[in-house]
C-alpha cells in the first residue's frame, strides 16, 4: 500500500489517499492524528476516480463529498488549491510517511510537522 496524496486541512484533519496498484485501486481516509483515519468509502460508479487529460487534475468521488487536487499545469497554487467538499487543503510531503491499515482505520506515522 503507497501513499497516492496526503494533504492536511486549516484543522489539522488529514486526508490520504492510498493505492495498492494504480489510482482506480484507491482507498480514502480521513482524520486526525493520533488517532487512525476513518475510512470514507468511494463512490460505486464507473466514474468515482477520474484523472482528467488536462495534465492531472484528479476528481474521486466519495459518500462525503467531493475530493479535487487540481492539475499542476493549470493552477500554479496547485500544491495549496486542494479540495474535499468546501474544504482546502494542502498537499504535504509524503515521502517519509508510512500506513498501517488496522480494524480501527488507517495509522500513519511520519506525516511531517504542521509549519
Amino acid at each position: 500500500m503507497r501513499i497516492e496524496y496526503l494533504a492536511r486541512g486549516a484543522d489539522n484533519t488529514l486526508i490520504c489517499v492510498t493505492t495498492t496498484t494504480d489510482l482506480y485501486s484507491a482507498r480514502f481516509f480521513i482524520g486526525t492524528m493520533p488517532g487512525p483515519l476513518r475510512e470514507v468509502p468511494i463512490a460505486p460508479t464507473d466514474h468515482s476516480i477520474m484523472r482528467l487529460r488536462d495534465g492531472g487534475t484528479t476528481i474521486i468521488l466519495t459518500a462525503e463529498g467531493e475530493f479535487n487536487v487540481p492539475s499542476p499545469l493549470l493552477n500554479a497554487a496547485w500544491m495549496s488549491d486542494v479540495r474535499f467538499g468546501a474544504k482546502r487543503f494542502d498537499l504535504i510531503d509524503r515521502s517519509r510517511t508510512t500506513v498501517e491499515l488496522t480494524d480501527g482505520g488507517l495509522l500513519l506515522d511520519g506525516v511531517p510537522a504542521d509549519t
